[in-house]
C-alpha cells in the first residue's frame, strides 16, 4: 500500500502555529506514516510534523503536545510526483483541506481535477476537519470526502472522520487516582482560547489527567477537540459536559454512551456558575465556558462508586487503544475508499 499525502498548502507560506497547524490532516498523516512507514508520502512536506522541527509549532500559545514531536525524518521519496501518479504508484491520493483553504473552493477544485487529468482512476480521499457543519455540495462530489463535523443530511454525500491519537500517547493501564477533577476547565468565550493552557511540559500535562478521576471537555468551534482524546488516553474520564447534544455522525467512533455513563455516577459535584447541583441523572450542563466554575469541582467519596468508575475507565481505555488512534483512521480510510465514491 502506498499513499500520497497532499496537504494542498505550501507551509513555507504559513510561518505562524496557528496556520500551519491542521488537526484533522495532521492526525491523518500521522496515522498513515505510523502504519506504513516511507510508503506513506507527504508532498508538500509536512515539515511541523517531524522531532526536528518541533520549534515550528511550540510556542506561548501551542504546547504541540500529543500529535507533535513524534515522527523521525525518514527518507521518503517525493521526486517525480506526477509521473507516479500518472503510472498508478499510489493506491490512494490523500487531499487535506488546509483550513487556511476553507474560502478557497477554486484550489481544491482545481488540485482534484490535476490529480484526475493525471489519472482518472486514481482513488482519492479529500478530507475536510473545517469547525462547521456546513455543506458544500460541490466539494461533495469531487472524490472520496470525509468531513469532520457532520449532519444527519449529509450521509449520503460524504462519510465521517475525526481526529485521534497516536498510539504511542495511551497508557497500558488506568492508572490510579489522586485528585477529583484535572487542573484544565476549557475556555472559549470568557477568556482568550489558550488562557487555560497552563502546562508547559506535556510530562506534567499528562500527568495531570493520569492522576485525576476526570477530565473536563466540551464542544468549542466545533465538537471535535484533542483534548477528549488526550483525556481517554491517560485512563482518565472525561466529563464531557454537553456530549448528548452532540449530532450521531459527529465524533461518529467516540463512545458517548459509555463516557455519558461515566458522569452519571453518583457523588459527582462539579461547581456550576449558577449555583445549583449537579444531577448525575440530567448530565448535560452545557458547555464547560458557561457552565462551569474554575475551581472547587470535587467528588463525594463517600456515596461515590469507584468500582463503577475503574470499570467504565478501563473500558475506556480499551475502546480508546482500539478504536481511537491514528493508526485507525488512516486503517478507516482505506477500507472505506474502497466501497467507492
Amino acid at each position: 500500500m502506498k499513499v500520497l499525502f497532499h496537504s494542498l498548502v505550501d507551509y513555507e507560506d504559513l510561518p505562524e502555529y496557528g496556520h500551519r497547524l491542521d488537526y484533522l490532516a495532521d492526525s491523518v498523516f500521522h496515522g498513515f506514516r505510523d502504519l506504513l512507514g516511507e510508503d506513506a508520502v507527504d508532498y508538500p512536506k509536512m515539515e511541523h510534523m517531524y522531532k526536528e522541527n518541533f520549534s515550528l509549532v511550540k510556542t506561548d500559545k501551542c504546547k504541540g503536545f500529543s500529535l507533535y514531536n513524534r515522527l523521525d525524518d525518514i527518507p521518503v521519496d517525493r521526486e517525480d510526483i506526477e509521473q507516479k501518479i500518472r503510472n498508478n504508484y499510489f493506491d490512494i491520493v490523500v487531499v487535506a483541506i488546509h483550513h487556511s483553504y476553507l474560502s478557497n473552493r477554486e484550489a481544491v477544485i482545481r488540485i482534484i481535477g490535476e490529480i484526475e487529468h493525471l489519472n482518472p482512476h486514481q482513488k482519492i480521499a479529500l478530507l475536510d476537519g473545517n469547525d462547521s457543519q456546513g455543506d458544500d455540495h460541490e466539494l461533495f462530489g469531487l472524490a472520496r470526502y470525509y468531513k469532520r463535523e457532520m449532519k444527519g443530511a449529509n450521509r449520503h454525500l460524504c462519510l465521517p472522520i475525526a481526529f485521534s491519537i497516536p498510539e504511542s500517547v495511551v497508557v497500558d493501564e488506568v492508572p490510579e487516582k489522586t485528585k477529583d477533577f484535572a487542573t484544565i476547565v476549557p475556555s472559549f468565550m470568557r477568556h482568550p482560547h489558550w488562557a487555560t493552557y497552563v502546562f508547559d511540559e506535556e510530562e506534567k500535562y499528562f500527568a495531570d489527567y493520569e492522576n485525576s478521576f476526570y477530565g473536563f471537555t466540551c464542544k468549542k468551534g466545533g465538537w471535535d477537540c484533542l483534548r477528549h482524546y488526550e483525556i481517554l488516553a491517560r485512563g482518565c474520564v472525561p466529563f464531557f459536559t454537553d456530549l448528548e447534544q452532540c449530532p450521531d455522525l459527529t465524533l461518529f467512533n467516540f463512545p458517548k454512551n459509555l463516557t455519558i455513563l461515566g458522569k452519571q455516577i453518583q457523588g459527582l459535584e462539579p461547581c456550576l456558575v449558577d449555583g445549583s447541583k449537579y444531577d448525575p441523572n440530567h448530565s448535560f450542563i452545557g458547555t464547560c465556558m458557561n457552565s462551569l466554575c474554575t475551581y472547587n469541582h470535587k467528588i463525594n467519596h463517600s456515596v461515590f462508586n469507584k468500582d463503577m468508575y475503574y470499570e467504565i475507565a478501563n473500558e475506556l481505555l480499551d475502546y480508546t487503544r482500539s478504536k481511537l488512534t491514528t493508526k485507525y483512521i488512516a486503517k478507516y480510510i482505506i477500507e472505506t475508499i474502497k466501497i467507492g465514491v
